[in-house]
């Protein structure tokens, strides 16, 4: 990366700084208008925090600026019965409000690339809104598309 100004690292989760800067950008992402704008309650940061120590495939990677938190990708390691290779799931890619623009979300999108090929993944995926035209067009760049067929995630709620 060629700005001195920006790391990236892979999130430690007995590191409580770590933990700290995970929730502040997921909760950013969870409050802005591509989320549902309701604040974790501090009930779900317990749970957030235990879930990340316990996962075993979950991993994060924490994108700073100038020392200060400036966005974050929560992924999942899993593995595809069709390539028999190792796959990352991308679930959440966020970026700060004040750092959007800046070519963080760019930057982290290519680390998280590269730890694929580290780890032989076959593939990456990741879901995005329809209406993200933003995240569509970073995603485009690194060739992400549509599958074919073309594959959609469906739900049923267990929970409110």
């Amino acid at each position: 990366m060629t700005d001195k100004d920006i790391s990236i690292v892979e999130a430690e989760f007995s590191n409580s700084d770590h933990i700290n800067d995970l929730l502040f950008v997921l909760e950013s992402y969870k409050t802005c208008d591509m989320g549902d704008g309701i604040p974790y309650t501090e009930a779900e940061k317990a749970r957030l925090t235990t879930q990340f120590i316990v996962h075993p495939n979950v991993m994060a990677f924490l994108i700073y600026k100038g020392g200060k938190i400036a966005g974050g990708s929560v992924c999942f390691k899993a593995f595809s019965t069709f390539s028999t290779a190792n796959v990352i799931n991308i679930h959440d890619l966020c970026i700060v409000d004040e750092f959007r623009g800046q070519g963080l979300g760019r930057a982290l999108t290519e680390y998280i690339v590269q730890k694929g090929r580290e780890l032989l993944c076959s593939r990456i995926t990741l879901e995005v809104r329809e209406d993200n035209g933003i995240a569509k067009s970073l995603y485009r760049k690194f060739n992400f598309e549509d599958m074919t067929p073309k594959m959609h995630f469906w739900r049923r709620k267990l929970t409110q």
